[in-house]
């Protein structure tokens, strides 16, 4: 009689291996999506609220914001006077993080105050901006 002590992993086993494999790296891919992703609106953040303090620092002297509505304030403008990031301006428009389109221009409350538009944002990315403290 021929007699082997030999051990081998059983297909069961096999299946049980590769299921937890996947299911852990499924996690971290997750994990990363998600990170990135909060990144990604940590970064709007951070635009508008440049945005806000340039135009502001701009125009406080004047205290008047009609010039932001003006056929003149294009895109490219408001780069050269530096109003906006660099990074924001693409193909000739204003497109933040979460490539959703950006305005900027007087308020319909009167020319003591502006908009800034951001088009496109997850609701998320909303309540993120919704928590800042625009008076400080």
């Amino acid at each position: 009689m021929f007699r082997s002590d030999q051990k081998g992993a059983t297909m069961l086993e096999a299946i049980s291996v590769i299921t937890i494999v996947s299911v852990v790296t499924i996690g971290g891919i997750k994990l990363i999506g998600s990170m990135f992703e909060m990144f990604k609106q940590n970064m709007v953040a951070n635009e508008v609220q440049e945005i806000q303090k340039n135009v502001s620092a701009r125009y406080r002297l004047e205290g008047n914001y009609a010039e932001l509505s003006s056929e003149e304030m294009t895109p490219q403008k408001l780069k050269e006077e530096l109003l906006v990031p660099s990074q924001m301006l693409v193909r000739g428009k204003l497109m933040h993080r979460l490539n959703g389109e950006v305005e900027i221009k007087a308020s319909e409350l009167g020319d003591e105050y502006f908009d800034i538009i951001f088009k496109e944002l997850t609701v998320r990315s909303c309540m993120n901006l919704s928590q800042i403290n625009w008076s400080s």
